[in-house]
């Protein structure tokens, strides 16, 4: 993989290295290819990673393996997390061989450092447009590892920096349009992503049964409208 293949044009680097988690989205997420700065809740910390969002058309060959129907289209969204690598032993900055053991022998956990903050751009977006199909992802199989080496000293604010990587799965995805997002809600959704506050409850399970309702599950629809009735209720 070369650094070509990864979109560093809108990365704002600083220095650091990045773990970069790639994944394809079952959804359209009608929103500006650009960067948007997610803050994540880790165990022991919080950070602030940046995700890149394109949107991308398929080719005819994907087309062909996935037909698309009358509810679909022929585009689909990536995003790509670029989580950045500090050391507290300087030393280290310039060890590609331990970066590199530090990031592809711990996929899973740069994996699930990625989702948290695809899901939190999915849930704030969906929380602003309400498009209650747009659900969280409990988990990506199919994702790509990057490594972006810089090159550059660690005291050195710019980076110079050499792509590494691995496709764990292949993955394909086209999905059909949403509508588009007007610009005062584009920033609503910025702020809100470099915040680890949680999304209302009572509006989460209103989607919710929006979305049970619209598959035909009216079971669950009622049983999610009743509970954020019941929650609005008892804590107003």
């Amino acid at each position: 993989m070369h650094k070509d293949e990864l979109d560093i044009s809108q990365l704002r680097t600083d220095g650091s290295h990045y773990a970069v988690a790639i994944f394809t989205l079952p959804y359209y997420l009608e929103l500006p290819n650009d960067n948007y700065g997610i803050r994540v809740k880790l165990s022991s910390k919080e950070l602030v990673v940046q995700a890149i969002l394109r949107q991308m058309e398929a080719h005819i060959i994907d087309v062909a393996k996935k037909p698309v129907d009358q509810y679909s289209s022929q585009y689909y969204s990536t995003v790509s997390v670029y989580i950045p690598i500090r050391f507290n032993d300087s030393s280290l900055h310039s060890n590609f061989s331990k970066i590199e053991s530090a990031v592809f022998d711990n996929h899973e956990k740069y994996r699930n450092i990625g989702i948290q903050a695809v899901n939190r751009l999915i849930l704030i977006y969906r929380h602003l447009t309400g498009e209650f199909d747009i659900r969280p992802i409990t988990g990506f199989k199919d994702f790509s590892l990057a490594i972006l080496f810089n090159k550059n000293s660690p005291q050195d604010s710019t980076s110079q920096l050499e792509a590494y990587g691995k496709n764990y799965y292949k993955t394909e995805s086209i999905v059909r349009f949403t509508t588009d997002l007007p610009s005062f809600m584009i920033e609503e959704l910025r702020k809100k992503l470099l915040t680890v506050t949680p999304i209302s409850l009572v509006d989460e399970l209103l989607l919710n049964a929006y979305y049970y309702l619209n598959e035909g599950n009216v079971r669950l629809a009622v049983i999610e409208a009743e509970t954020a009735f019941e929650i609005g209720i008892t804590h107003p």
